[in-house]
């Protein structure tokens, strides 16, 4: 327990009006010196009495390299009192405002910031440094609370337009079926923005959105990409299957990948963009053996971060593919929002 700024002036106010009261005989003084040793007293009995708060930390929500990404911590205190949080993050993990120190009411009440990942990866928020004042601001008591969350962060996606259009795909046997139409229904965050029809949306409410549905697809609308990478090319890798992945789920084929240490089986299901999407987040790279899979698709990065494409013996760099720069699509899939709608683009 020590003293704020505010308390050591309030200390020093007090002492000062103590001596002027005895060594000049100011009765008046006395009324300063008690009211200051009064607060102080109380503050001290507050903050010593204080336990260890409650910390309940809620799971933030994955996203992409460089979106804004919501944390929220709820810190139950002793009654009146207020207190600093700071939240130790990464090195390559940033608040949006800049502010690290953030004043809160203990509470309960839940405690929100914004932080921006900068780099591909799961990125341990925490601990949590928490200054308990007492209801004046005298006197503050620090508390380290080690219970940390991860912050999943998903690699870029690029947007790829048409890749089953390009004669290095087709030849590869990756080719675009659309399926005979089904039904309509509300929009789920792992549908295409393709997809969407926007005569039935248009008689929905504000922010609901209306899908169309294809039947089941085919065996001949399927791929499955390899993704490996030497040391210091990992979230290259993961970049470029992220983009090739997203983008052929677009076009409506069924994609699989495999990793060096995890794999996510064919599928284009509800959910499956965020399984491929978790994966690349989490891998640690390195090198595959042969192709024992018979992948039509290779994605290799090298130490300096070049990626190349291979399919049979055809290959060609990620670079001719990435003409854009990310767009803002990939995050409103996986969360169900509609500001990529109005953007035009694709979330980060």
């Amino acid at each position: 327990m020590n003293l704020t700024t505010r308390g050591k002036v309030v200390a020093g106010i007090g002492a000062l009006g103590g001596f002027w009261a005895i060594t000049f005989r100011l009765d008046g003084l006395n009324a300063v010196v008690i009211g200051a040793v009064v607060s102080l007293v109380i503050g001290a009995l507050v903050v010593r009495q204080t336990e260890v708060p409650t910390v309940e930390r809620v799971q933030p929500e994955p996203g992409h390299v460089d979106e804004p990404r919501t944390v929220r911590v709820r810190i139950d205190g002793p009654p009146g009192a207020v207190g600093t949080v700071i939240d130790e993050l990464p090195v390559d993990v940033e608040t949006e405002d800049g502010v690290k120190r953030r004043e809160v009411a203990l509470d309960g009440s839940p405690v929100e910031y914004r932080v921006v990942p900068g780099r591909r990866g799961v990125h341990e928020l925490g601990p949590l440094q928490v200054e308990i004042r007492d209801p004046f601001s005298l006197l503050q008591r620090e508390h380290r609370i080690e219970e940390t969350v991860d912050l999943v962060t998903y690699p870029k996606v690029y947007d790829l337009v048409g890749l089953t259009g390009i004669p290095f795909f087709q030849q590869g046997g990756l080719s675009r079926e659309r399926h005979e139409f089904d039904r309509v229904r509300e929009y789920d965050s792992s549908d295409a923005l393709r997809d969407i029809h926007w005569r039935s949306t248009a008689k929905r409410p504000p922010d609901q959105l209306i899908v169309k549905e294809f039947v089941a697809r085919t065996e001949a609308g399927q791929a499955r990409i390899v993704g490996e990478s030497e040391v210091g090319g990992t979230d290259e890798m993961a970049t470029a299957v992220a983009s090739i992945a997203m983008s052929l789920l677009d076009e409506g084929l069924e994609v699989g990948i495999i990793l060096p240490d995890r794999e996510v089986p064919i599928d284009g299901g509800h959910g499956h963009r965020r399984e491929i999407l978790e994966a690349l987040a989490r891998t640690e790279g390195g090198q595959l053996v042969g192709d024992p899979t018979g992948s039509a698709l290779r994605v290799s990065a090298g130490k300096g971060g070049d990626v190349q494409l291979d399919i049979g013996d055809r290959s060609m760099p990620f670079d001719r593919l990435r003409a854009q720069p990310p767009s803002p699509v990939a995050s409103e899939r996986e969360h169900g929002g509609t500001r990529a709608i109005t953007d035009g683009g694709r979330q980060r």
